[in-house]
């Protein structure tokens, strides 16, 4: 492709910056924080900023940052907390006779499921830090480049397949989020008179698209390590479900002192070190996901709360957890507690259930060991 651009990794006061140069002029649509909107431009550039990055005049930084490089006045900018050297990548994709070049830079630190309210941000924080200290820090910043002049409408077009495509690598590797709170956009066209009208998924322009971003964001999410996805209890808070919830449920029936609730506390803590319970969890709470949607294969929609099959499966899943918490003790315990029904709390489905009501009888069943041990005389 003609327009596939020269980049270069360079560094500002410390901090570095991916310049993007085109080879002419050409038009861009973005998000960008510095000359975003309709404009054209021969020159892109990415700047890396601090983790806890305060500005108030962001475009004004971006504009030192473009001068001190000597860049063109018309560069447009994006900023991100991610390492620029890093994680910035590109990627050219052919497909059915077209081609499209893109570039991102991609990390996680404020994640985000797109539509949800902004809230729990004790646990969001801990998780951001984590990621952080993986060097996955945040915005996802996406350049596309069309070998071919597109109208306005086809921009837009094109640009909802970038970000389908963004949300599909981050599904690809186990993330629940459809992305950050700051990410950013742009799609880059030549000028001229014919104009593609059309760039969704079902285009070979829109899927050569789709695919270099794809391939571009999930290579710079794991090119410094893929294992910050949270632990068990930040999947059961996704789910809906909270650990401070289940643990005060445990305390109120095993009527536990101050003692007791810090054992408690400690167990709850030490399994996020338990690989073989927290792929349990996560499964259970991947398969409450399907059967609410009624995509579990062969269960309708309508039948998830009460198929026997169902049921019987979340039994044994109750088992399944009870166990990898503190084996067949934990085992035994959830089938003291336990009817042979299981009936679901209000909102919840067998299987989220039946992994809820495993956690609690395994938890049980370590702090009253704890405690025995510890009471018992030396």
């Amino acid at each position: 492709m003609k327009y596939v651009p020269d980049c270069e990794i360079s560094n500002y006061e410390g901090h570095d910056v991916s310049v993007i140069r085109l080879k002419e002029r050409m038009e861009v649509l973005s998000s960008a924080v510095l000359n975003g909107g309709d404009t054209s431009t021969d020159c892109i550039f990415i700047m890396e900023v601090p983790k806890n990055y305060m500005c108030d005049d962001p475009a004004g930084h971006a504009e030192r940052v473009r001068d001190g490089l000597g860049l063109p006045s018309g560069s447009v900018g994006f900023m991100t907390a991610a390492e620029v050297r890093y994680v910035f990548n590109t990627k050219l994709t052919e497909y059915d006779g077209a081609s499209a070049f893109a570039a991102a830079t991609a990390g996680l630190s404020n994640q985000v499921v797109a539509g949800e309210l902004l809230e729990d941000w004790e646990r969001r924080s801990k998780l951001s830090h984590e990621r952080s200290k993986a060097l996955q820090a945040g915005t996802i910043n996406i350049v596309g480049i069309s070998p071919m002049p597109m109208t306005c409408a086809a921009k837009v077009n094109i640009l909802i397949a970038m970000t389908e495509a963004k949300t599909a690598a981050l599904n690809s590797l186990g993330y629940a989020e459809t992305g950050t709170t700051s990410d950013a956009i742009a799609i880059v066209s030549p000028s001229g008179e014919a104009r593609e009208e059309y760039a969704g998924t079902g285009t070979p322009l829109g899927i050569a698209m789709a695919r270099s971003v794809r391939e571009c964001v999930k290579n710079a999410l794991v090119r410094r390590g893929d294992d910050s996805h949270g632990s068990y209890a930040d999947m059961l808070a996704e789910a809906g479900v909270k650990m401070d919830d289940i643990l005060d449920h445990i305390s109120a029936e095993m009527r536990l002192d101050e003692k007791g609730k810090a054992i408690l506390s400690d167990e709850g803590e030490s399994l996020k070190a338990n690989v073989g319970f927290s792929i349990l969890m996560q499964c259970a709470i991947i398969a409450e996901d399907l059967g609410k949607k009624g995509l579990l294969s062969g269960i309708e929609k309508c039948d998830y709360f009460t198929s026997g099959e169902v049921l019987k499966i979340s039994r044994s899943l109750s088992e399944d957890v009870a166990g990898a918490v503190f084996g067949q003790i934990g085992i035994n315990v959830l089938r003291q507690s336990c009817s042979s029904d299981l009936r679901t709390t209000a909102g919840m489905g067998p299987f989220l259930e039946g992994a809820r009501r495993g956690l609690v009888a395994g938890l049980s069943a370590s702090v009253a060991a704890r405690l025995s041990s510890e009471e018992a005389p030396k």
